[in-house]
């Protein structure tokens, strides 16, 4: 149960259907955020040091994040949170 104090945010890594199933498990977890984390990209994901993501909101907005060190991912992701 989520209070209103806080701010949920999700993962999704996915090989398939990206957005679609990151979109379902958003709404279906009651979450504020999910970061949509796309596994299929060559030298990015799980065993290397960059990543490429989207964050969908709730309310619809969707930031895409080009493959870049999982550093400056985090980085701006967490401006992106800070934004609400």
């Amino acid at each position: 149960m989520k209070k209103s104090h806080q701010l949920l945010v999700g993962f999704a890594a996915e090989t398939n259907n990206l957005m679609d199933y990151a979109m379902k498990k958003l709404k279906l977890k009651n979450l504020d955020y999910i970061i949509a984390n796309d596994i299929t990209i060559k030298n990015s994901g799980f065993s290397s040091d960059y990543n490429t993501v989207s964050v969908l909101s709730a309310d619809g907005r969707i930031n895409h994040l080009n493959k870049q060190e999982k550093s400056n991912l985090a980085t701006k992701i967490f401006d992106i949170l800070l934004k609400k």
